[in-house]
């Protein structure tokens, strides 16, 4: 795969990029793009980028997700992302990466953590995408679709949101004293799919 990764305090200049995307050419097993910045003092600017794309991501095996992943200190400054697919977006709760402006966050998975509130202000669309709050709270304000997708709440976690309605198909689990509300969903066909 190919990885941006650092954790040694230096910015690497990546600052004009406008997207990230996948080739879809060659084979693609276990395949990713990795951009992960790791340590205090560490940060990767990518001040363009809109768009980060791995059509083959779909899990940790052999369509392995590309990940964006801030943690233990690290930054990565993302102001103008929007769309995310086939990506594994890991915070810890210590890194900082904004999530405000995504708006489509498509076959990927959101691993959340810490004593801290993320605020996925502009999240629409989140499909076929698995969100994992471990200690954290999540608040989705404008999310109206999670189709396939799963929640997935522990320690006291706590998710809400208010707009999504198309939950089909989606699976939720909450444990360890964690709240979830979903106050718009009022019906729900596990047997939907994505194609129907």
């Amino acid at each position: 795969g190919w990885h941006l990764m650092r954790a040694d305090g230096e910015t690497p200049a990546c600052a004009g990029v406008t997207s990230i995307t996948a080739p879809s050419d060659g084979d693609t097993r276990y395949r990713s793009m990795d951009v992960v910045s790791d340590g205090v003092g560490s940060r990767i600017r990518l001040d363009a980028l809109t768009t980060y794309t791995d059509t083959s991501g779909y899990d940790f095996g052999a369509g392995m997700y590309s990940t964006l992943a801030a943690r233990n200190g690290g930054a990565i400054d993302v102001p103008n992302l929007t769309t995310l697919q086939g990506v594994n977006l890991e915070l810890d709760g210590t890194g900082t990466l904004a999530v405000d402006k995504i708006v489509s966050m498509t076959n990927g998975r959101a691993a959340l953590a810490g004593d801290v509130e993320y605020v996925f202000a502009g999240l629409v669309d989140a499909n076929d995408t698995d969100f994992e709050v471990d200690h954290a709270s999540v608040v989705l304000p404008a999310l109206s679709t999670l189709q396939q997708g799963r929640l997935t709440l522990d320690g006291g976690a706590t998710a809400l949101a208010p707009s999504l309605a198309d939950i089909d198909g989606a699976s939720f689990d909450v444990a360890g004293g964690a709240t979830l509300s979903l106050p718009s969903a009022t019906s729900y066909d596990y047997a939907s799919t994505a194609n129907s």
